[in-house]
């Protein structure tokens, strides 16, 4: 599993706190064994683009991959709470790679951080050549000075807030969760890898702690101080129970 940087993208934040629900994983396990897929995905483009030229080879397009991705996408937006964190496009590119690679990219996660919102230009009621997207727009002049529209911003909150307010309820958008930012995600990656490790195995590599009755999470703290990584050893244990969901989810076979 990658290790995201934490650095308050609301975008890291949501894929973080998805796989941590797993849903999303067990989810692209069934598609991507549905298309006779890597269990967790390609290691390479270049195994992907092998796979798919058999396909195509012996379907004779590639209609059939691109249907069961759509199926996949349309079931994930049923398990995932992605709307008012992202938007359609953004969502989508992440699932894409996570359904063929197993992680997005650092690339799209950063790109996806101020999905929802944009700079457009509107002219004749068409935004360049095409219909304009429901949404809630807030005019500006030409030549208005960014701190003007800053400070119209800020006065004008309550205004904004009820404009966003009706067009959710019109649209019969929900509200989404709260994203809690984990910044400790990479760290706990560290932890359930040792955790993984067979209790010999810790041993080897802890020969210092040779007394009896040194227990596991004894031993992976002090793992994880050579590795330069601070925790305790019952914040191991919590870690452990913290990411029972997904370890359950990519140890299902």
């Amino acid at each position: 599993m990658k290790d995201y940087n934490y650095n308050k993208n609301p975008a890291v934040s949501f894929w973080q706190n998805a796989l941590l629900d797993a849903k999303i994983i067990t989810l692209a396990h069934q598609f991507r064994k549905k298309y006779n897929m890597p269990r967790d995905g390609f290691d390479s483009y270049e195994d992907f683009q092998k796979w798919r030229s058999e396909i195509i080879k012996n379907e004779g397009s590639d209609k059939g991959r691109v249907e069961n991705f759509n199926e996949f996408e349309e079931e994930a937006k049923k398990v995932v709470s992605y709307r008012g964190i992202l938007s359609e496009y953004a969502f989508r590119r992440i699932l894409i790679d996570f359904f063929y690679f197993n992680e997005p990219s650092e690339e799209i996660l950063n790109s996806s951080k101020y999905s929802e919102l944009g700079v457009s230009i509107i002219k004749d009621n068409r935004r360049h050549g095409e219909n304009i997207d429901d949404s809630v727009y807030i005019k500006i002049g030409a030549y208005t000075p960014i701190d003007s529209i800053k400070k119209y911003i800020e006065e004008s909150r309550e205004l904004i807030r009820s404009a966003q307010t009706l067009f959710a309820a019109t649209k019969k958008l929900p509200k989404p969760k709260k994203q809690k930012s984990r910044k400790n995600f990479n760290r706990d990656n560290l932890v359930m890898f040792f955790v993984e490790l067979s209790t010999k195995e810790l041993k080897e590599f802890t020969p210092e702690l040779n007394a009896r009755g040194i227990y596991r999470e004894k031993r992976i703290a002090e793992m994880m101080k050579k590795c330069g990584q601070s925790i305790k050893p019952e914040a191991v244990k919590t870690v452990t129970q913290r990411r029972r969901k997904m370890i359950k989810a990519l140890s299902l076979k």
